[in-house]
């Protein structure tokens, strides 16, 4: 995971950060590993004093009914702007000892993903910023996708990047299917921002048992399939369950298909 050099002392605020990005070309957010303007911009944002304080206090104005009615994530998280082909994030990072913290134990354990034993990476490219507090700090790892055919208990070769820590105005890109990461809560509350595209994933995202150097699980490109399945048991007709089990067969062919194309790399080359 590359650590972006990007400063600046420019100011960007959302809006025209916003309207910039969306005045480019689309295909740029397929590459946002190659595009240096991107980050300088990005960095720009961060420094508008009272980015997302402002943004809360418009929000909070609005109807509770309407209050991040676009927010799929969790509490801990909140879409700062959604555009076409992406949208921006605020993440809070509370302290191992907050008050945030224990309401729900659990989920807690569960945010830091995943401690000491477990690292994830991510099926799509995206940056991130600290913006307030000492910031969470990171395990990384790399590994090559090309080689790993994608199977649970699969052994995969993990190479150590070190340890980061995201204070404000430290950037990471997370590079899809190569960065590896785990992370540990800060010393006190801290808060960032992500870019994210939207873009179509092309491969599965991996839960990694890093004292193993295997695959503990498997994400599915769409995870929703697995709710969708107990509705359509529950509450489906015929039609329903056909069309259900037709998505099914072509999620499983394009998996297969993407495992052959690995193993074709693997042959022709690439390292097993």
């Amino acid at each position: 995971m590359p650590l972006i050099n990007a400063a600046t002392d420019e100011m960007m605020d959302l809006q025209s950060f916003c309207d910039w990005v969306e005045a480019q070309d689309p295909l740029r957010l397929q590459n946002i590993a190659t595009w240096p303007e991107l980050w300088k911009n990005f960095h720009a944002l961060h420094n508008t004093p009272g980015l997302f304080c402002s943004f809360l206090a418009d929000e909070l104005e609005q109807e509770l009914a309407s209050f991040q009615s676009d927010n799929r994530y969790s509490g801990q998280s909140f879409i700062l702007a959604r555009r076409s082909g992406f949208y921006l994030r605020v993440n809070l990072w509370p302290a191992a000892d907050d008050p945030f913290a224990d309401v729900n134990r659990g989920h807690f354990d569960r945010f830091y993903v995943y401690g000491s034993q477990y690292a994830h990476d991510h099926n799509f490219d995206f940056l991130t910023i600290g913006l307030h507090g000492p910031g969470y700090q990171t395990d990384l790892w790399t590994y090559d996708n090309a080689s790993v055919a994608g199977s649970v208990g699969e052994q995969v070769a993990l190479t150590p990047q070190g340890r980061q820590r995201l204070a404000p105005g430290t950037m990471l890109l997370f590079r899809k299917s190569v960065d590896v990461h785990a992370q540990w809560p800060p010393e006190t509350l801290s808060v960032s921002l992500n870019f994210i595209p939207e873009v179509t994933p092309v491969s599965e995202q991996y839960l990694f048992d890093i004292h193993a150097g295997r695959i503990a699980s498997i994400e599915e490109l769409l995870p929703s399939t697995r709710n969708l399945e107990v509705l359509v048991r529950e509450l489906g007709d015929s039609r329903m369950k056909s069309h259900f089990e037709q998505m099914k067969s072509e999620l499983t062919k394009q998996k297969e298909a993407r495992r052959a194309e690995r193993g074709l790399n693997g042959n022709s080359g690439g390292s097993a």
